[in-house]
């Protein structure tokens, strides 16, 4: 049986900090060998009625030259809770034509107290192979 981790890429885009401070964008990663990418945030306890976005970026290489969006912004508004949020796309969004072939997400809050946060990236579908996550 095939399993989870050997069909998918599972990448770190940032390590728990506070996404309510300032907008938190990730590390970018490489969709070259990828057709789909989905962006999973998920926060600590956010006060209830504020909220949570989250948006896959695109860029030109790996320090985020000419960063765009990718998708639609995700809002969760909290119940006062912790708070999850994912969004997806696929490589052929990408601006190609323009040499845009590296995504990450970013995530903000608007909650006025301090909120930590994290972000992960999970490439699927890979074109050769496995994921090897």
């Amino acid at each position: 049986m095939r399993k989870i981790s050997e069909a998918v890429r599972i990448d770190t885009a940032f390590a728990p900090v506070d996404v309510a401070t300032n907008d938190q964008t990730g590390a970018w990663v490489e969709m070259a060998d990828y057709r789909r990418v989905l962006a999973y945030a998920t926060t600590a306890a956010v006060a209830n009625g504020k909220h949570v976005t989250l948006q896959l970026l695109q860029a030109r290489d790996a320090n985020g030259t000419g960063s765009k969006a990718l998708s639609d912004v995700v809002t969760v508004t909290s119940t006062g809770g912790a708070v999850t949020a994912s969004v997806e796309a696929q490589a052929s969004d990408l601006d190609l034509a323009n040499g845009y072939g590296f995504v990450t997400a970013q995530v903000t809050c608007d909650d006025g107290s301090a909120v930590v946060g994290t972000a992960i990236l999970i490439r699927g579908d890979a074109r050769f192979g496995t994921g090897n996550s």
